[in-house]
């Protein structure tokens, strides 16, 4: 990945217009946000089975009817958990009324905005694969270490 790739990745709040003379602000996505995606299931980001989306949220290779609640659901979970004070997240995650927190921001986003939202959600998923590093497994500790160089 470029450093300006990365960089990208990482700035600071960035602003999103929603069309309507509003905007949120989200917070750079880090590995707090990757492990938060996957504690509350949202796939987009490398969390379970992945789809590719358009800019119109319609999952590739799929009719825009497959526009599913999950992938709503998902896009309001993400600007939420990025954009609300990380005080407020955490607690509403650990107390178990995350849902609903969700729902709640869920209005105040306009469905107009799916584009733009759809759009950023793209980048930041895009990105965070692209930065994304497999871990191998450590070899056995048997027979198969002979010869291999010590820890220095």
């Amino acid at each position: 990945m470029a450093n300006d790739q990365l960089d990208s990745l990482t700035e600071g709040p960035r602003e999103i217009k929603l069309n309507s003379g509003k905007s949120i602000t989200i917070r750079p996505f880090t590995f707090g946000s990757f492990g938060l995606c996957k504690k509350l299931g949202l796939t987009m980001f490398g969390g379970g089975d992945e789809d590719e989306f358009d800019a119109d949220g319609n999952v590739i290779g799929k009719g825009e009817d497959d526009l599913t609640d999950d992938v709503m659901d998902q896009l309001q979970a993400f600007f939420w958990m990025q954009s609300q004070p990380i005080h407020d997240v955490l607690g509403a995650v650990r107390d178990g009324s995350w849902k609903d927190k969700v729902e709640e921001f869920g209005f105040d986003l306009p469905i107009h905005a799916m584009k733009e939202l759809m759009s950023e959600m793209n980048r930041i998923s895009a990105m965070a694969t692209e930065a994304a590093v497999d871990v191998a497994p450590k070899m056995d500790s048997g027979e198969s270490d002979k010869g291999a160089p010590g820890n220095s």
